[in-house]
C-alpha cells in the first residue's frame, strides 16, 4: 500500500512558556517557574547563536487508535536571542506498512534565551503498534523517548466494533471442542467416489475454539471478511480443512464460515471462525483483527473467554473388535471416557486401509462417524458397523486416538 503524509487538522493545542535553568549563569532565572526546570540536563546555551530550539520532553498517556490523544512537549530556546519555534511533529509507524505518516504543527510562542516552554499537539492514528516521533527544525535531546506505542481497540463477547469501513463485527459465542467433522469425497477404487465424514482433531494438549461472529454491512457496497485480517494471540486460525477441503465442508453447523463471506449492503450474517490452541492458553484466548495483515500488530482485540474455563478430555477406555471377518455385519465396539472437568461431545471416525486399495492410504468407513455427549467423569459405549466380509485383509483405525486393529479375511 502506498504511504501518504497526513497533516493533522486538530490544531496545536495550548502553549505555556516559563523560565528555567539551562546552564545559564543568570542567578535566579528559574524564580517563579510554572513548569520546573531541567537543571539535571547537561545543556549549553550558545550565546552567540540566534534563537534555536531543543525538545527536552515528550509525553503521552496510553493512546488508542481512532481516538484523539495529546503529546505534551517541553521545548527550550538554547540560542542567544529570543525567538519563536515553528515546526512539525510527525508520527511514522514502525510496524504497519499501510499506516499513514501523521503530522501536526508545533508552535512554541516567544521564548527568551534559556527559556522553556510547553506545547501540546493532538493527533489520531488508524493502526496500532509502535510509532517513531520526529520534530522538524528542532534538536531532540538524547534522553527523550521518541517511540510511542498505540493501543488497539478492545472489546469483549457481545460487543460490536467497526473494524473497517462499512463492516461491523460482533463476536457472540465461543465454544471449545476436541474435534470437528467435515465432508470429504474419496475414491478408493476405480468404480466411483464416496462421500464420507472426516475428523479434524488436535493434539492431546490442544483444543479447538469455534468463535461465532455477526458481520454487519453498514455501507452501500458488498464487503468481505478477509482471512489476512483475522488472528488470535494464542491460537492458529484454520483457513481450510486438511487436504485442502473447504471450510464450507463442515458437517454439523447450520451457519457457514465467516472467512471470505460477502455481506450485502444493509445486511448482516452470522458465521464462525476456527482456531487451534493449547489447552493451557484457553483463558488467554482473544479474537484479533489486523488491518494491515498478519505480520502487523492487532488493531482490534476482543477478550472472548472467562477467567476460568473447564474443558472435557476423552480417553479410549475399552475396545471390542473381531479378528476375522464373518458373514453379515461386523461390529466395532468402544467405550469412551470423559476425564475432563465438564461435559462434552466426543467426535470420532473409523478409517480403513487394505492391500488392494493402497496400504499407505487411509479411507473413511461408511457411517463410521461417532458423535456422543459424555458427562464429566462418565463414559459411553459406542459402536460402528460394517457389512464388508470380502477377500481382503483390512486394517482399521479409530481417530482421534490412533488405535488400530487388523481384521483377517476368511475367504
Amino acid at each position: 500500500m502506498q504511504r501518504r503524509d497526513l497533516l493533522s487538522t486538530l490544531g496545536t493545542g495550548a502553549f505555556l512558556a516559563f523560565s528555567g535553568c539551562l546552564g545559564s549563569d543568570d542567578e535566579g532565572s528559574d524564580e517563579g517557574s510554572d513548569g520546573g526546570s531541567v537543571d539535571s540536563a547537561d545543556v549549553e546555551i550558545d550565546e552567540d547563536a540566534p534563537a534555536q530550539f531543543t525538545v527536552y520532553d515528550a509525553s503521552v498517556e496510553s493512546p488508542t487508535i481512532r481516538e484523539t490523544f495529546t503529546i505534551d512537549l517541553t521545548i527550550a530556546n538554547t540560542g542567544g536571542e529570543a525567538g519563536s519555534f515553528e515546526g512539525e511533529l510527525a508520527l511514522d509507524s514502525t510496524e504497519s506498512e499501510g499506516a499513514d505518516v501523521v503530522r501536526a504543527a508545533v508552535e512554541s510562542g516567544e521564548l527568551e534565551s534559556g527559556q522553556l516552554g510547553e506545547s501540546s499537539v493532538e493527533l489520531s492514528v488508524d493502526y496500532a503498534g509502535g510509532y517513531e516521533m520526529s520534530i522538524s527544525d528542532a534538536e531532540v535531546d538524547d534522553e527523550v523517548d521518541r517511540t510511542i506505542d498505540v493501543n488497539p481497540l478492545t472489546g469483549s463477547l457481545e460487543e460490536t466494533i467497526d473494524v473497517i469501513e462499512d463492516l461491523r463485527i460482533t463476536p457472540t459465542d465461543v465454544q471449545f471442542q476436541d474435534g470437528v467433522l467435515y465432508e470429504v469425497v474419496e475414491s478408493p477404487s476405480f468404480w466411483g467416489s464416496n462421500e464420507r465424514l472426516a475428523l479434524l482433531s488436535t493434539l492431546e494438549d490442544q483444543t479447538l475454539a469455534i468463535v461465532t461472529v455477526e458481520l454487519e454491512n453498514t455501507g452501500t457496497n458488498a464487503v468481505m471478511l478477509e482471512e489476512e485480517m483475522v488472528s488470535s494471540n494464542v491460537g492458529d486460525i484454520y483457513t481450510s480443512f486438511p487436504n485442502g477441503a473447504s471450510l464450507d465442508a463442515e458437517a454439523e453447523r447450520n451457519d457457514g464460515p465467516a472467512l471470505g463471506q460477502w455481506v450485502n449492503p444493509g445486511s448482516s450474517t452470522t458465521g464462525w471462525l476456527l482456531f487451534a490452541l493449547d489447552r493451557d492458553d484457553v483463558t488467554e484466548f482473544t479474537l484479533e483483527m489486523r488491518l494491515d495483515g498478519k505480520n502487523a500488530p492487532a488493531d482490534v482485540v476482543w477478550d472472548v473467554t472467562e477467567e476460568s474455563v473447564d474443558l472435557p478430555a476423552f480417553e479410549l477406555a475399552d475396545t471390542s473388535v473381531p479378528s476375522q471377518f464373518q458373514d453379515g455385519t461386523q461390529s466395532f465396539d468402544f467405550v469412551v471416557e470423559n476425564t475432563g472437568d465438564t461435559a462434552g461431545t466426543f467426535r470420532g471416525v473409523v478409517q480403513w486401509q487394505g492391500e488392494d486399495h493402497g496400504r499407505n492410504e487411509w479411507y473413511h468407513l461408511k457411517d463410521g462417524d461417532i458423535v456422543t455427549r459424555i458427562p464429566a467423569g462418565g463414559e459411553k459405549s459406542v459402536s460402528v458397523t460394517t457389512d464388508y466380509s470380502g477377500s481382503e485383509d483390512i486394517t482399521y483405525r479409530l481417530q482421534p486416538f490412533g488405535t488400530t486393529w487388523f481384521v483377517e479375511s476368511t475367504q
